[in-house]
């Protein structure tokens, strides 16, 4: 997998944009995705989360509400929504994901 671009798409709250590309001939699927700054600490985060969801008519069940998702061969823009605001600086982009290990992005700016 590769992660070619990262733009900021707002910052407050922190929103970022991220074209990666999937060389994997399976879905990826990303349970958590982290902030780090020059200093590799994690300053942000998003984790996926256990939900509950409720079927007209039907008994509920549960599910895993994954921070992200790229199909299998593809190339996707995944937006990823970290709910907080972080000062200017360099930061880098973390995804992790259960199955395929953890992928990073080259350094990005908040201006």
């Amino acid at each position: 997998m590769a992660i070619t671009n990262v733009y900021v798409t707002a910052t407050n709250p922190l929103i970022l944009s991220l074209n990666a590309k999937s060389f994997y001939m399976a879905e990826i699927w990303f349970d958590q995705a982290y902030v780090k700054d020059c200093n590799q600490t994690a300053v942000a985060s998003i984790i996926g989360e256990i939900v509950e969801v409720q079927k007209l008519n039907s008994t509920p069940y549960w599910t895993f509400q994954y921070v992200a998702r790229l199909p299998a061969a593809s190339e996707k823009t995944l937006t990823l929504n970290f709910n907080t605001t972080l000062p200017p600086g360099e930061y880098s982009v973390w995804l992790h994901s259960y199955r395929k290990g953890t992928f990073t992005t080259l350094y990005f700016t908040i201006p």
